[in-house]
């Protein structure tokens, strides 16, 4: 079959200090950055596929909300026409990444400081107009394109950042 996609990024880094999820005892901001992080998204489908074109987004994070999910995919369904359904969010499960809000909420095992929710609220803010850049991106850029499936398996450890 043949089809379109694309596979645009963007840079998901934060510019300000925020809380890190992904170990409970982290009780302070990181304000210093070793690595950026990404979002990537694809959009598969033809133009004239009765399915509609299908979107997946990948973030380099340790989880992502429904709340987000939501809003993304009433953005994405105002914006482009895409069907809510046809919208799927993967993240890397790094321990490294921003909390997000309403993401992983007891981690901490206590209350967040308000001003550091206050930064997680402007992150999440500014994730999800991340998510929505890369998604419209991806539906504008598509391009044709040959898709296949296969299986295989590795049999050793690899870090994902190597």
């Amino acid at each position: 079959m043949v089809t379109k996609w694309a596979l645009p990024k963007v840079d998901i880094t934060p510019g300000h200090p925020v809380r890190l999820t992904g170990y409970g005892n982290r009780r302070e901001e990181c304000e210093e950055v070793s690595q950026a992080i990404w979002a990537k998204a694809i959009a598969i489908g033809a133009d004239d596929d009765a399915q509609g074109t299908a979107v997946l987004v990948t973030v380099d994070n340790c989880g992502i909300p429904e709340s987000m999910r939501s809003e993304l995919g009433g953005r994405l369904l105002k914006r482009a026409g895409l069907k809510t359904e046809r919208l799927a969010i993967c993240f890397s499960h790094t321990h490294t990444a921003p909390c997000l809000k309403g993401a992983l909420v007891n981690i901490f095992s206590s209350d967040v400081p308000t001003a550091h929710q206050k930064n997680i609220d402007r992150y999440s803010s500014e994730l999800l107009d991340h998510l929505e850049k890369v998604a419209l991106a991806a539906l504008a850029d598509r391009k044709p394109a040959r898709i296949s499936l296969g299986v295989g398996s590795a049999g050793f450890a690899r870090n994902r950042r190597a």
